[in-house]
């Protein structure tokens, strides 16, 4: 994905090179050219077309107008060719507000032992929780082309678009952003897990280690740090590449359910 987005010239891009672009990466001959462009856009990537050029949005939109999804999975284990999501937490924020959650167990019949120490799911409270499809394709419908923000976002990221692919429901394009670098880039504090920047900025936020509680752990943070972000800082894309700059320290990645 970020070798299609590096070819947007100041948020633009000819419909030709990025036709020519979503070719080579999906190599499926039987797409035509509208179908390419929908395909960006039904997996994430809010675009808009204008005669032969087409418009990155985050480049144009004003990130306090922007929306954004705040996301955290709990797994069974680190890989997601071989493991699973057993909960999946989200909240929509749209212009200031919120406007959707999701907190969703999944079923599972496999939960390593020291999954359950983390996160205290047994496979007692998945018997009757929603199979893992039914879940992602919910939750890909809530997402639309939302920027996709979580503390350590290439886990979930990854492991939520690795996952939706292979059900069959397609590949995660939307922009995401990282609340680990956007705080590095603005706060210093000995460690950048959730418990500790929450505990820095006086969040309070009992439960840990529980999805919908670590993307609202996340949320909060994204809150508090975008109040300190420099006043040049003012479109979606600005903030995102504000953002990157920032280094992932080792005690912050994740693992399996670590953060």
């Amino acid at each position: 994905m970020n070798d299609i987005l590096s070819k947007f010239k100041n948020g633009k891009i000819s419909r030709k090179l990025l036709i020519s672009l979503i070719e080579k990466k999906e190599d499926n001959p039987f797409l035509d050219e509208e179908l390419l462009i929908e395909l960006l856009i039904s997996n994430g990537l809010s675009v808009t077309q204008k005669n032969n050029t087409i418009l990155l949005d985050s480049y144009f939109t004003n990130y306090k107008k922007d929306t954004f999804v705040f996301v955290d999975i709990e797994t069974n284990g680190g890989r997601p060719n071989k493991h699973d999501i057993i909960e999946l937490g989200a909240i929509k924020w749209k212009n200031g507000k919120v406007v959707g959650k999701i907190n969703s167990l999944i079923y599972s019949d496999n939960i390593p032992e020291f999954v359950t120490k983390i996160t205290n799911i047994n496979l007692n409270h998945l018997i009757d929780a929603p199979k893992q499809n039914i879940v992602l394709k919910k939750f890909k419908e809530f997402l639309g082309d939302s920027i996709f923000v979580a503390h350590d976002v290439g886990f979930d990221y990854n492991f939520i678009s690795y996952k939706l692919n292979s059900f069959g429901l397609g590949k995660l394009y939307n922009r995401k952003l990282c609340t680990i670098k956007l705080a590095q880039k603005i706060i210093k504090v000995p460690k950048y897990n959730l418990f500790d920047l929450a505990t820095e900025l006086k969040i309070d936020i009992t439960t840990v280690h529980r999805a919908y509680y670590d993307a609202l752990w996340s949320f909060e943070i994204f809150k508090k740090l975008i109040k300190k972000l420099p006043e040049n800082v003012k479109t979606t894309n600005e903030l995102i590449e504000f953002s990157k700059q920032g280094r992932i320290p080792k005690d912050s990645i994740k693992g399996t359910s670590k953060k």
